[in-house]
């Protein structure tokens, strides 16, 4: 993974120093300075098309007519897509012809660190990761979309008993963490848990008084569709030989 504000620089070095086969850019469909080979579009079953607005007004980068350019659509969250069928008219109005797929969101208890611990590791060596369900659970996390987090929680069987939500990409600190270590004992939580996302800008900086558990999220297509797409990948970026895909 290479992260950089220089979408060309950061695929170049990727090039030079990993000699992929393919370059995935994430968030890249707007980004017209860099030709891609192949364009998936993801929305969020749940509202695919936000208020219908563009920014600022609205979640929308671009007008809904711009879904003609990508070569597919993957509708995330599939299992939220009832009531949506006047604002899927529009989209495939734009779309055309081209593949249509949809995928569920799988919660995964993906990381276990151990209370007093600024270990990464899940546990210790050959141990099974620990599951959440039927535990007490006093959750946290910055993330867009908070509430569906705390839902990923319910769905692995385990009770919350409080949360701590804070803004997308927040930056957490000593005190945060403190703050949230005292509020989990007060609500006579098990354990803590939070996003993978959240997770990623605290691993190794700080310790909780109870463990902590890290959720992560697997998007899966059934298994017709996960080989129709998978048969599309490797069909699109196929008529390119002279160097990676992108």
């Amino acid at each position: 993974m290479v992260v950089g504000k220089n979408r060309y620089r950061a695929a170049m070095q990727a090039i030079e120093e990993l000699s992929p086969d393919v370059v995935v850019l994430d968030d890249g469909f707007q980004h017209f300075q860099l030709a891609r080979d192949l364009d998936i579009v993801l929305l969020d079953s749940s509202q695919p098309l936000g208020n219908g607005f563009l920014l600022p007004a609205g979640p929308l980068r671009e007008p809904v007519s711009s879904l003609a350019f990508a070569d597919a659509l993957v509708f995330t969250r599939a299992d939220s897509m009832g009531g949506m069928e006047p604002e899927a008219g529009k989209m495939y109005d734009c779309f055309g012809e081209k593949p249509v797929f949809r995928t569920l969101h799988m919660p995964v208890v993906r990381e276990w660190v151990r209370a007093g611990s600024r270990q990464e590791q899940a546990c210790d060596p050959g141990e099974k990761i620990p599951s959440i369900g039927g535990r007490k659970v006093f959750l946290f996390s910055g993330i867009a979309r908070n509430m569906e987090f705390a839902k990923s929680i319910v769905r692995l069987g385990a009770k919350p008993v409080g949360f701590l939500f804070f803004r997308d990409h927040h930056g957490y600190s000593r005190k945060d963490i403190v703050a949230i270590s005292r509020k989990a004992l007060a609500a006579k939580a098990d354990i803590i848990a939070t996003s993978m996302k959240d997770y990623v800008k605290i691993a190794g900086r700080f310790e909780f008084d109870l463990d902590l558990a890290v959720i992560d999220v697997k998007m899966v297509f059934d298994k017709e569709q996960a080989q129709v797409f998978e048969q599309f990948v490797v069909a699109g970026i196929a008529d390119r030989s002279h160097g990676p895909n992108v």
